[in-house]
């Protein structure tokens, strides 16, 4: 298991079972003492007028996509909204590659694969010709469905399947086009970019991967987005992950060097905004290796005892 030495912690998230008592690394809560599971501390929302906001744990996790993890809360309901819905959101983490930069769909191969079948040049050319743009999307809007990833220099290869080269609404409705004797023509609203960070510069060569990038779920949910029974603690825990991939739960996705927690925070009541929202507490955050990829017991994650 991931053993931080030198420190009482278990799991990755520092204070993520509230051993330091207050709400450090969690300040999107208050430090709840009123019925925990572990350390006599948890972090509850009790603003009563939370309805869908995003919180990201201030800490960067370190994680090596190469070995094994699970990841596990545990939830709380405290009290339901003033229409007596309950609390609720999506819970997991957000990634980010090894400059901070946080990692969208959009940024990550695995949609419309194709290489270049002629050299391009960057400032200059408006056409791309490919081997094969069937799996490319015409739909509306074009920030969510039409945007272009580029696999350049030694950087950001194909084979590791994550990109900054990223041009966001890169082609219109009637851009994708197939002209025969294998050849699929890609025509952008605006010169191909000079990233100006690729290996030699000059052309873009034939061969060099695109991708098309699409949005989708904008963190990885690895736990859904859940209710929270009232007076119960429910514990959620994903089965042992480990690898990298497009997607929105888990493993990490492409390029992952840093994960923060991630909860949005009554989601499931975001549009029932006209009284007081649900209130809930969160105890026993954690981010655990797995050696040998071996789970974990579940009494590890609702007993939350300290190391």
């Amino acid at each position: 298991m991931a053993i931080a030495y030198n420190r009482r912690n278990l799991g990755l998230y520092t204070n993520g079972c509230g051993q330091l008592g207050d709400n450090s690394h969690f300040t999107g809560y208050t430090a709840y003492t009123t019925n925990t599971i572990s350390n006599g501390s948890a972090f509850a929302e009790e603003s009563g007028s939370m309805y869908g906001s995003s919180f990201l744990g201030g800490e960067f996790v370190p994680v090596d996509t190469s070995k094994t993890y699970q990841h596990s809360v545990s939830a709380y309901g405290i009290a339901n909204n003033y229409l007596g819905n309950p609390p609720g959101g999506h819970l997991g983490f957000a990634t980010y590659d090894d400059s901070f930069n946080f990692i969208d769909l959009r940024n990550c191969k695995d949609i419309g694969d194709c290489q270049l079948t002629r050299a391009a040049t960057p400032g200059v050319d408006t056409v791309l010709y490919v081997d094969d743009a069937s799996g490319w999307s015409t739909a509306d809007p074009a920030s969510t469905y039409r945007n272009l990833m580029l696999f350049a220099g030694s950087t950001y290869t194909y084979a590791g399947g994550y990109t900054r080269y990223t041009v966001y609404s890169a082609y219109g409705t009637s851009g994708i086009a197939d002209i025969g004797g294998g050849e699929w023509t890609i025509t952008l609203t605006s010169a191909l970019p000079d990233f100006g960070d690729t290996d030699g510069g000059g052309d873009y060569p034939v061969g060099t991967w695109l991708a098309n990038g699409r949005a989708g779920g904008s963190y990885n949910y690895c736990h859904g987005a859940p209710n929270h029974t009232l007076s119960t603690w429910t514990t959620y825990t994903t089965a042992t992950f480990t690898g990298e991939s497009r997607n929105s739960t888990v493993p990490f996705r492409y390029g992952t060097k840093y994960i923060k927690f991630l909860n949005l925070r009554n989601y499931n009541t975001r549009t029932e905004t006209g009284g007081a929202s649900p209130t809930y507490a969160l105890d026993n955050i954690m981010l655990v290796e797995c050696p040998n990829g071996t789970a974990w017991p579940d009494k590890l994650f609702t007993k939350g005892s300290t190391l």
